[in-house]
């Protein structure tokens, strides 16, 4: 009986404090001064300031748990006679939820465990457990992020529970076939809830306490006693928006004319560009106003003795090169490629080679890519020498093929270009 005036006087607290929030909102409302108040009104301007109100309106589904206590009082017997039970329920709980300006419409619906303990001292040697589904209906008044309504909650589906004996010997649960509201398997459930609603717009968060009792009479279903039921329930929830509300809401702006400020310019401070550092290239690079020729040696071009085919590396590197005039063809207008030889063997038999070696050159550049109507091939045998010694370093040095670009129109432009790679 304890139990049950405690819970009484808890329902009365929660009433209590509802009313005095909307006894304290009104009261705020009616004592705000008015125009014609003594107080002086204070009014203040300040420049565009434009903010907007998030539109908390629509239909929600919220997806959580609750739980709590619950208490049975048998009503028709008191003290030791009396089969008084209390104990825990908990379950999952979905909602949906429509929002206005003002209200909250809940259509819950959810499953949950009840476990119970007797009370008086015969009692506690009875233990008993049952489930069942609930629907909740609650309509709330909303007070800035709190909410407080009725709840009604329709508990069916108790068609059987489960119940441990021990003074008779029961060491485990016993499932009993009888509805555990009593005669019926179902049960109506009313009173009061009081809702913290943390609602961002999209999404949502909610916290409730609700205090029911049962509005139908029911009866124990081992005594027949009329049964009083009390149950005390937190719950928690995840919500976010299925459809409707969302729009923007721009609040009321005050525009006050704000003088554009005089902009002083500042003094232009002419800083003179650098001096173009000047290009260093490779010694193979030489230029003239409109053409830049590229002298290979056999550092680049190793031809084997008395033969013109192209090696492996010869062969990689004249791809390269291709790929840098193909890439710059609006800098030049044709190539020109020329064999030498040193002066050593007859000089008829030099001429020959020089133009093979050229020729093949000229060939593997035209399968790279490179125009064949813009390219040609001489070769020079010994008749164009570079060093007049006569000796071993001497003769390599004039065993060369030169590329040369004509009608070049930025010499500086390939000749970095070509320096580029050799580099790499």
């Amino acid at each position: 009986m304890k139990s049950i005036l405690t819970f009484k006087k808890l329902m009365a607290v929660t009433a209590g404090l509802a009313m005095m929030s909307v006894a304290n909102a009104d009261y705020s409302r009616s004592s705000a001064p008015s125009a014609d108040a003594t107080t002086p009104v204070v009014e203040t301007k300040s420049s565009t300031i434009s903010h907007s109100t998030q539109d908390r309106t629509g239909f929600y589904m919220f997806l959580g748990g609750e739980g709590g206590g619950m208490h049975w009082e048998d009503v028709d017997n008191a003290g030791s006679a009396d089969l008084d039970m209390a104990g825990g329920v908990f379950g999952p709980k979905v909602n949906f939820s429509y929002y206005t300006k003002s209200w909250i419409f809940d259509l819950g619906f959810g499953y949950n465990w009840a476990i119970m303990d007797g009370e008086e001292a015969i009692d506690k040697l009875v233990k008993r457990k049952f489930n069942a589904f609930h629907i909740e209906f609650a309509p709330q008044y909303k007070m800035g992020w709190f909410a407080i309504g009725p709840v009604l909650d329709y508990y069916f589906g108790a068609d059987e529970y489960e119940e441990k004996g021990i003074l008779i010997g029961q060491p485990s649960y016993t499932n009993i076939p009888l509805p555990a509201f009593g005669i019926e398997e179902h049960n109506l459930m009313g009173g009061l809830k009081l809702g913290l609603d943390c609602n961002m717009g999209s999404w949502a968060m909610r916290y409730g306490l609700k205090l029911m009792t049962n509005l139908v009479d029911g009866e124990s279903p081992t005594t027949g006693n009329e049964v009083r039921a009390w149950m005390a329930m937190l719950d928690i929830g995840v919500g976010f928006r299925l459809f409707g509300g969302g729009a923007v809401t721009p609040a009321p702006v005050e525009v006050v004319a704000v003088p554009e400020p005089v902009v002083v310019p500042e003094p232009v401070v002419v800083v003179p560009e650098p001096a173009p550092e000047p290009v260093v290239v490779p010694e193979e690079i030489t230029s003239t106003a409109d053409s830049v020729s590229l002298s290979l040696g056999q550092g680049y071009l190793r031809f084997a003795s008395g033969k013109s085919n192209l090696n492996g590396a010869a062969q990689t590197f004249l791809a390269k090169l291709a790929g840098v005039l193909n890439g710059s063809s609006d800098l030049w207008s044709t190539v020109q490629v020329d064999g030498h030889t040193d002066v050593l063997g007859k000089r008829s038999y030099n001429m020959w080679l020089s133009q093979q070696r050229a020729a093949s050159v000229k060939n593997y550049m035209v399968s790279q890519g490179i125009d064949g109507s813009k390219i040609s091939s001489t070769g020079y045998g010994p008749d164009t020498v570079i060093d007049e010694g006569r000796s071993r370093e001497a003769h390599a040095r004039n065993r060369r093929v030169e590329i040369s670009l004509l009608g070049v129109s930025d010499v500086n432009r390939v000749k970095m270009l070509l320096g580029d790679l050799l580099s790499n």
